[in-house]
């Protein structure tokens, strides 16, 4: 949280696959949600000091 915060950016667990395309990166914040929980951290982009962070 501390570098997205700072730097932006995306991060990407590493068994995360891309089913299609990465035009959501073009969006300011992606936070996909969980049904569980209701946000996952798995998957995170963001630019450089969202208020999200």
């Amino acid at each position: 949280y501390f570098v997205l915060y700072h730097h932006g950016g995306i991060y990407y667990d590493v068994d995360i696959g891309c089913k299609h395309p990465l035009d959501l990166l073009t969006y300011p914040i992606i936070l996909p949600k969980t049904i569980s929980v209701g946000v996952s951290n798995d998957p995170l982009s963001s630019t450089k000091r969202h208020p999200f962070f």
